[in-house]
C-alpha cells in the first residue's frame, strides 16, 4: 500500500467537501460565544501605580542611626497580598458610605462574612512590577467600574497608611511614652511645688543657706541625671521591642543570645566606662572648679572610644562565636541597629550605677542637716528636681513630634485609579474572534478526519494509489438534470431524440459535449494500451452493483462506432441485463438463447439506430449463467465474432460478485474495471484487481466513472460543467431552433 501524501489540491478538496461543516461549526461556536456575551456579568479593572523607594537613614533623638522598613520589591508584594492589608480595607468599605453598593460586601441574597470578602478581594487583586524599576501597578476586577475604582484605591491609600505606620511606629511609640511620662512628672512636679510652698508658710522660711542650696542643687542635678539615663533606657527597650515585633520574627533568639554572651575584654571596657561615668558624675557637682569642665570633657570623649570599641567587641563576638551566617549579612543594618541600642543600654547601665553611689553619698550629707533644714532641701531637691525632668521631657517630646511629622515612607503613590468605563470581560471582540478560530479549527479538523477516515475512491489520486493503470475518467452525468430539461423542451422533439435522451447516450445526441470528449479520450487510451497488438475484443466490469459499467460500455461502443469502425456489444450479465434498455432493444433472443442453440446468429444480434453498432442483447435468463459462458460455445462465438467486428465489447456482472467476468476475461484481448467515483472502497477495488490477477486477466486499467468535479473543489473546475446548457449553446442551439420552427409549422398545416 503506497502512504498516502497530501497535495494541494487534497487540501482544497477536503476544504471543499467540509464546508457545510465548517459553516456548522462556525454557526454552532458563534451562537454559542453570542449567548454568553449576553449572559456573563460584565468585570471591570482599572490600574493605580505606586514607587517603592528606599530612605536614607534620619537621625534620632536617642540612637546615632535608624532603622527603615526593608524596600525590596519581594516584601512589598507580600505585605499588599497580605490578609492583614485586605482586612484593613474591607473594614474601610463596611465603614464607608457606599457600602450598601458593594458586590464584596454583598452577594445577591445575603451579607458576606468578612473572610469572604477578604477571600474575594485577594482573589481579584493583581500586582504586576515593572521591570527594572521601582514601580508597581495594583489591578482590582470587580462587577462595577466604580467598585473596581474605590478598591483599587482603598488598597493604595491603606497600604500608603500602612507603610506610613511603620515608618513612624517607633516615632508614635516614644511620643506615647513621652507623654506618659509629662503627665506623671507633671503631676509631681505639681504636689512638690505645693508641698514646698505649704512648707515655707508653715515654717516660715524662703530660702535655704549656700552651702545647703549648693548641695540640693548639686542633687538635683545628679538625681536629674539618673532620671534622663533610666528614660533613655526605657526608650531604648521600647525601641528594641518595636524592632523585634515588627521585623525581628523568628530572630529575637539570635539577638537575645548575642545581649547575653559576654566576654572579659567587654567585661572590662563596661567597668573602664563605669570608673569614668563616676568621675564625671563628681565633677558634674563640682563644676564651679578651675578645669572641671574641661575633665569632664575629656572623659566624655574617653566614654565614646571606649564605647566603639565595645561595639565592635560585641559585633564580633555576634559573627564568629554565635554563628549566625546569613541572617546577619541578609539583615545587617538591622542587626547593627540591635546592637548599636544594646551596647548604648549597658554603657547607660554603667553610667546609671556610677550616678547612684555618686547620688547616694549626697544623700548621705544632706541627711547630716538639721530636721528643718533637711525638710526645705528635700522639697527643694524635688521640684527643682522635678523641674528639670519636666523640661527635659518637653523638650524630647518636642524634638520627636518633629522628627516625626518629617519622616517620609518608602511607598509614593504615582497614580490613583480611574473609572474604568469599558469592561475587560466579556471582551465580546476577542470571544467573537476565538470563535471564529475555534469554530474553523473545529470544522477543518472535522473535515481532515472525514476525509482521513474516508476509504473510498474518489479521484483519480485515490486511482494512482491503488497501483493500477487509470485508462481514462468519464464526468459525472446529472440524469435529472436532463430529463428536466426533457420535460422543458419534450414537445419540441422527435420521438427517436427522446428516446436517445432518456437512454442517456450523451455521446451520440451531444457529440460535442465534454462528456463525448471523455469517452473518445478513454477510446483512444484503449487503442493505444497496446501498440503492437492493439485489443479487438474487450470486457468491462466493476467491482460492486451500479458502478456505471453498462452506460460505460454502451457509450464506449458509440464512440468506437463513429470512427467507422464495426462495433458489437455483448451483454453478457445474464443475471441482470440492462444493456437492451440503454439501447431501447428487445431482450430476446439473444446471448443465452445462441448459447443454448435456440437461434442463430443473426436472430440474436440486433443493429442500433446508431451506424456501424450493434448490440448482442443478454436473452432469457438462464440457470447457469457462469457454465454457459465457460463453455466451448462461447469460446467459438467470440472466435467467430472476431471475423465479422472491428471491437467487440463484453458487459458482465460485477467481479466480486459472481465469477462470470473472470471466466470471461481468458477469453478477451484486455479488460477493463469500471470504478464509480464516491460509490466504492479501496479495499474492494483491490480485490477486484486481485480476483482478475488470480485468473492472468489482461488488465488495461481502471476506468474513473462518475467523476463529479464541481462536487469535489467546486467552481475551480467550472469547464467540468459540461452539461447543464449544452441543450441551448453552440451548433445545437441553431439547430433545436430550426427544429423547433418546422414543429410549429406542421402543427399549422395540420390544424
Amino acid at each position: 500500500m503506497n502512504e498516502r501524501h497530501l497535495e494541494l489540491s487534497d487540501y482544497y478538496r477536503i476544504f471543499y467537501s467540509g464546508r457545510w461543516y465548517i459553516a456548522l461549526a462556525l454557526l454552532l461556536t458563534l451562537s454559542f460565544t453570542i449567548y454568553l456575551n449576553t449572559k456573563l456579568e460584565p468585570v471591570y479593572r482599572t490600574t493605580a501605580t505606586i514607587m517603592i523607594k528606599s530612605n536614607a537613614p534620619e537621625g534620632n533623638i536617642f540612637l546615632n542611626q535608624e532603622f527603615e522598613l526593608p524596600a525590596k520589591m519581594e516584601d512589598q508584594l507580600q505585605l499588599l497580598r497580605s490578609r492583614n492589608l485586605a482586612r484593613k480595607v474591607i473594614d474601610a468599605a463596611s465603614y464607608s458610605q457606599w457600602a450598601d453598593n458593594l458586590e464584596i460586601l454583598h452577594s445577591p441574597t445575603r451579607a458576606r462574612t468578612v473572610g469572604e470578602s477578604i477571600s474575594i478581594l485577594q482573589r481579584t487583586l493583581y500586582l504586576e512590577p515593572v521591570k527594572n524599576s521601582n514601580f508597581i501597578h495594583i489591578s482590582i476586577e470587580a462587577g462595577t467600574p466604580f467598585e473596581a475604582q474605590y478598591l483599587t484605591n482603598t488598597v493604595t491609600e491603606e497600604f500608603y497608611q500602612q507603610n506610613q505606620d511603620f515608618s513612624k511606629g517607633r516615632f508614635n511609640e516614644l511620643k506615647v511614652f513621652l507623654q506618659e511620662q509629662i503627665v506623671i512628672v507633671s503631676s509631681k512636679l505639681q504636689s512638690a511645688e505645693e508641698q514646698l510652698r505649704l512648707f515655707k508658710e508653715e515654717h516660715r522660711v524662703a530660702v535655704l543657706d549656700t552651702e545647703t542650696a549648693i548641695l540640693v542643687q548639686s542633687l538635683a542635678t545628679l538625681t536629674s541625671q539618673l532620671n534622663a539615663i533610666r528614660i533613655d533606657i526605657r526608650a531604648n527597650e521600647e525601641a528594641l521591642r518595636s524592632l523585634r515585633e515588627q521585623y525581628l520574627q523568628g530572630k529575637s533568639t539570635m539577638v537575645e543570645d548575642v545581649i547575653q554572651t559576654s566576654t572579659p575584654i567587654i567585661e572590662e571596657l563596661l567597668t573602664q566606662i563605669g570608673r569614668k561615668q563616676t568621675r564625671i558624675a563628681n565633677l558634674q557637682s563640682k563644676l564651679d572648679e578651675p578645669g572641671s569642665q574641661e575633665m569632664v570633657r575629656k572623659l566624655e570623649l574617653e566614654i565614646k572610644q571606649i564605647r566603639e570599641t565595645l561595639t565592635v567587641e560585641t559585633r564580633q563576638l555576634a559573627e564568629s562565636g554565635l554563628g549566625i551566617g546569613d541572617p546577619i549579612k541578609n539583615m545587617q543594618e538591622l542587626f547593627d541597629e540591635i546592637i548599636d541600642l544594646e551596647v548604648s543600654n549597658k554603657t547607660l547601665h554603667a553610667r546609671e550605677e556610677a550616678l547612684v553611689q555618686v547620688t547616694a553619698r549626697y544623700e548621705t550629707k544632706l541627711e547630716e542637716l538639721p530636721e528643718t533644714s533637711l525638710l526645705l532641701a528635700r522639697l527643694e531637691r524635688d521640684r527643682e528636681l522635678n523641674e528639670k525632668i519636666y523640661s527635659m521631657l518637653m523638650e524630647r517630646y518636642e524634638e520627636t513630634q518633629i522628627l516625626a511629622a518629617g519622616k517620609m515612607g518608602s511607598v509614593h503613590i504615582v497614580d490613583r485609579a480611574i473609572n474604568p468605563g469599558s469592561p475587560i470581560k466579556p471582551n465580546k471582540r476577542l470571544n467573537i474572534i476565538l470563535a471564529i478560530v475555534v469554530g474553523l479549527l473545529l470544522g477543518v479538523g472535522f473535515s481532515f478526519l472525514l476525509f482521513l477516515l474516508d476509504s473510498r475512491v474518489r479521484t483519480i489520486e485515490d486511482v494512482a494509489r491503488l497501483d493500477i493503470k487509470l485508462l481514462g475518467t468519464v464526468p459525472f452525468i446529472d440524469s435529472q438534470k436532463i430529463e428536466r430539461r426533457l420535460r422543458e423542451v419534450k414537445d419540441q422533439l422527435e420521438p427517436i431524440e427522446e428516446k436517445r435522451i432518456s437512454a442517456r447516450l450523451i455521446t451520440h445526441f451531444a457529440p460535442k459535449s465534454p462528456i463525448s470528449e471523455a469517452y473518445r479520450s478513454l477510446r483512444t487510451n484503449i487503442m493505444f494500451s497496446n501498440e503492437e497488438h492493439p485489443p479487438k475484443v474487450m470486457l468491462f466490469t466493476s467491482s460492486a452493483v451500479q458502478e456505471g459499467k453498462t452506460l460505460t460500455g454502451a457509450n464506449l461502443g458509440v464512440v468506437f462506432a463513429q470512427t467507422g469502425e464495426r462495433m458489437l456489444i455483448i451483454d453478457c450479465d445474464m443475471r441482470r441485463p440492462t444493456m437492451h434498455r440503454v439501447f431501447n432493444l428487445r431482450r430476446t433472443p439473444g446471448l443465452s438463447n445462441l448459447l443454448a442453440g435456440d437461434c442463430t446468429l443473426e436472430q440474436a444480434i440486433v443493429p442500433t439506430d446508431i451506424g456501424n453498432l450493434s448490440v448482442l442483447p443478454a436473452g432469457e435468463i438462464p440457470a447457469n449463467p457462469s457454465e454457459l459462458l465457460a463453455s466451448q460455445r462461447m469460446r467459438d462465438l467470440l472466435t467467430e465474432l472476431r471475423d465479422n467486428y472491428d471491437y467487440i465489447l463484453l458487459d458482465t456482472p460485477p467481479v466480486v460478485a459472481v465469477t462470470d467476468a473472470a471466466v470471461l476475461s481468458r477469453l478477451v484481448d484486455a479488460v477493463g474495471i469500471v470504478v464509480a467515483s464516491g460509490k466504492v472502497h479501496r479495499r474492494e477495488v483491490r480485490t477486484a484487481l486481485q480476483q482478475m490477477q488470480n485468473v492472468r486477466a489482461k488488465l488495461m486499467g481502471v476506468v474513473l466513472n462518475s467523476l463529479n468535479m464541481r462536487q469535489l473543489y467546486g467552481p475551480y473546475y467550472y469547464y467540468y460543467h459540461y452539461y447543464n446548457y449544452y441543450y441551448y449553446y453552440g451548433t445545437d442551439q441553431v439547430r433545436h431552433k430550426q427544429r423547433r420552427k418546422q414543429n410549429r409549422r406542421r402543427r399549422k398545416e395540420a390544424v
